[in-house]
């Protein structure tokens, strides 16, 4: 059900921000997903996006589980990101503080957007969303990810892990910070 590091190989090579064509339709652009550094928009239906089904749609059973964060609500959220690599973290309050350095920390219910809009996992990395309000019964956190995980592309991380290289986190850009986009 959960991520096994060793699985994965770090990549150690520096992503180039690059631009991407805005006139292609999107039946015209391959939904790869992006390099980092490279913003991104998304859309979200809160109403679709239901934290506690998330869980079980990830084929893990819901019973006993909390939801303690922020809630999205409504239709027609749009939001711009970036992912953004950050190298290896000891603690989940580390990563946190190393992430915030980059953009703000998205909601963990963006993670079905970005499934949508990117519905291909990749094999160069995991991709997280560090809102850990997911709370299993004996009280440990938990955030979702994106990313191959023995056939399935999503389920929830302990926080408790050490974070390595692999990662990759999903933050939120301001609308004043130029750079390219998707």
């Amino acid at each position: 059900m959960f991520f096994r590091s060793s699985t994965y190989k770090e990549n150690s090579t520096k992503h180039k921000t690059k631009e991407i064509d805005m006139t292609a339709t999107a039946t015209q652009q391959t939904l790869v997903i992006p390099e980092n550094e490279v913003e991104f928009a998304l859309a979200l239906n809160g109403d679709e996006a239901d934290p506690i089904e998330m869980l079980q749609n990830d084929g893990i059973n819901p019973a006993n589980w909390e939801f303690r964060g922020k809630k999205i609500m409504g239709t027609g959220t749009r939001r711009r990101f970036k992912l953004v690599s950050v190298g290896y973290c000891t603690s989940f309050n580390k990563l946190v503080e190393k992430l915030k350095k980059q953009g703000a920390i998205p909601e963990g219910q963006w993670r079905e957007a970005f499934k949508k809009r990117f519905p291909k996992p990749g094999e160069k990395s995991l991709i997280g969303f560090a809102d850990a309000s997911w709370v299993y019964p004996n009280a440990d956190l938990y955030f979702p990810y994106f990313g191959d995980n023995g056939g399935r592309n999503s389920s929830f991380r302990w926080t408790g892990h050490g974070f390595n290289g692999v990662w990759r986190w999903v933050v939120e850009v301001s609308e004043s910070a130029p750079s390219a986009t998707i």
